[in-house]
């Protein structure tokens, strides 16, 4: 892997320039300076553009993507992959940042893993959770994640680093998915190209006050959907996958309680005691 491997990274946007702003500016003072960034706007009418063609202009390393309709994230996502010069991508929220290492980490993760003769499908980091502008936890993530584990919880996160050609050849992100497209696509990406593996230090800031445009604040109908969607196209007819995901409807942060059809569509897989006693417990909670 040469040292001035180029780097994509991608950030959709949509009316939220005083964020933009901030995540922007911790991509350019990365450490490893070979990069690019990709920002896809998606139909603002904030004063985006205007922002981003000035910034385009005074730094090549910006380039930006126009959607006048909106296209939804996802698509936004997509079109910057597509576009993406650099050997490898990765990606960043709009109201989210990276530290200053991120990209150095993950390409000498990378360099490393090649040298143990290891290819991974992707590279994820832990996150730091920020809330009113204070961190307040770091996440807990395994040193490995598998296909199988992702039917359990999306153990990477909503951010990998990977060759442009995994996120290409596993087919994109779905853009007819209400939710859970990041847990979709890097289970196709995992079942295409083998397990993930982690860089341990934190490097990813999470932006999770709360705030009404957030999928957790979009409805209990677009989170069965995407469940159903999933299930039909992962479980693949195994009871237990189809457990798991579904037991994945009932996390606390979507406010979500089971349903004398949900109790019967678990059911109709088997009894599985610590699953059934999981969903019993969501219905007692407040």
């Amino acid at each position: 892997m040469p040292n001035d491997v180029l780097v994509s990274v991608y950030i959709p946007t949509k009316d939220r320039q005083p964020l933009l702003a901030a995540a922007i500016d911790s991509v350019l003072k990365q450490t490893y300076r070979h990069l690019e960034v990709i920002v896809v706007d998606d139909g603002s009418t904030d004063g985006t553009q205007e922002y981003l063609r000035q910034l385009a202009h005074d730094d090549p390393r910006v380039r930006t993507i126009r959607h006048d309709t909106s296209k939804g994230g996802p698509a936004a996502r997509n079109a910057a992959i597509l576009a993406a010069r650099g050997a490898f991508v990765t990606g960043l929220d709009d109201d989210d940042s990276f530290e200053p290492f991120r990209i150095d980490d993950f390409v000498r993760a990378w360099r490393q893993f090649e040298v143990q003769g290891e290819r991974p499908s992707c590279l994820y980091s832990q996150l730091r959770e920020i809330q009113h502008g204070q961190h307040v936890a770091t996440s807990d993530r395994p040193d490995r994640a598998s296909y199988e584990d992702m039917f359990r919880h999306n153990a990477v996160g909503n951010q990998v680093f990977a060759p442009k050609a995994h996120f290409v050849d596993a087919g994109l992100f779905r853009v007819d998915l209400p939710a859970w497209q990041d847990l979709e696509f890097f289970m196709r990406m995992l079942r295409t190209f083998g397990p993930a593996r982690l860089v341990e230090r934190a490097s990813y800031n999470f932006e999770n006050s709360p705030r009404d445009d957030r999928i957790t604040a979009k409805g209990e109908g677009k989170i069965r959907q995407a469940f159903a969607v999933l299930d039909a196209a992962h479980s693949g007819g195994i009871g237990r996958r189809s457990q798991l995901l579904q037991l994945q409807m009932f996390a606390r942060v979507y406010g979500i309680k089971p349903t004398l059809q949900d109790y019967r569509r678990f059911l109709a897989h088997g009894f599985w005691p610590r699953g059934f006693a999981r969903m019993l417990k969501r219905s007692l909670q407040a």
